[in-house]
């Protein structure tokens, strides 16, 4: 992993399940982390090869290693909100890399 290419500042989200005096669930995301990742988005053939595997996967957040960071969680980079799709660890610890997909903002 290059530090250099980590030039973007992305939050990663937990969802928050809350019920309304109604009963009506609420949903809210706060954040988990605050993190530098090499952001990658998909173009052409990456993205078609990648949609075979995942729907709509869009784009590559390449992240140091942090503990705790599972699939019902988000990422918010410039404004969007990214599902995770798919999360690889590589070895040692050394990092993670975010498969996801945009949401658009909301």
């Amino acid at each position: 992993m290059n530090a250099g290419d980590m030039d973007q500042k992305i939050k990663i989200q937990k969802k928050s399940i809350t019920r309304a005096d109604t009963g009506e669930a609420i949903e809210t995301w706060s954040d988990f982390a605050s993190v530098w990742a090499r952001v990658k988005d998909f173009s052409g053939r990456e993205f078609f090869a990648a949609q075979a595997e995942q729907s709509e996967i869009t784009t590559s957040f390449l992240i140091y290693h942090i503990d705790g960071l599972t699939y019902d969680m988000r990422v918010s980079y410039n404004g969007d909100y990214y599902d995770i799709e798919q999360i690889i660890r590589m070895t040692r610890r050394e990092g993670i890399e975010i498969m996801a997909s945009r949401r658009g903002a909301g």
